[in-house]
């Protein structure tokens, strides 16, 4: 199992952990995405943890003039997940499979 590092500019820091469906972790206020890292790990041999540092907090890049709207921040997230799922979809066009994906409120 190996976690990977990635950093966007102007979007967000985040890890990928493991393999499988994919669960997104978002931090709260006021912390980073190392508050997840003990659950990552226990969900990262059936799942694909993806969690994002979002701007301003963690080893994400400080807003230059303000920090950013939930709009804003939406954006940003939603910026990394194409990312990450083009790459999980563009892999798995060889092998006929989509990366299976569901929501769910903590």
């Amino acid at each position: 199992m190996i976690e990977t590092q990635h950093s966007l500019k102007y979007a967000a820091d985040f890890s990928v952990l493991g393999d499988g469906a994919p669960v997104v972790l978002l931090h709260s206020s006021m912390s980073h995405q190392g508050q997840w890292r003990k659950l990552a790990q226990e969900l990262a041999p059936k799942r694909r943890v993806i969690a994002i540092d979002l701007l301003g907090y963690g080893d994400a890049p400080h807003p230059e003039t303000r920090y950013p709207s939930p709009h804003d921040e939406t954006r940003r997230v939603q910026t990394v997940l194409r990312r990450i799922f083009a790459g999980l979809t563009a892999s798995n066009r060889t092998q006929r499979k989509q990366p299976a994906c569901e929501a769910r409120a903590a």
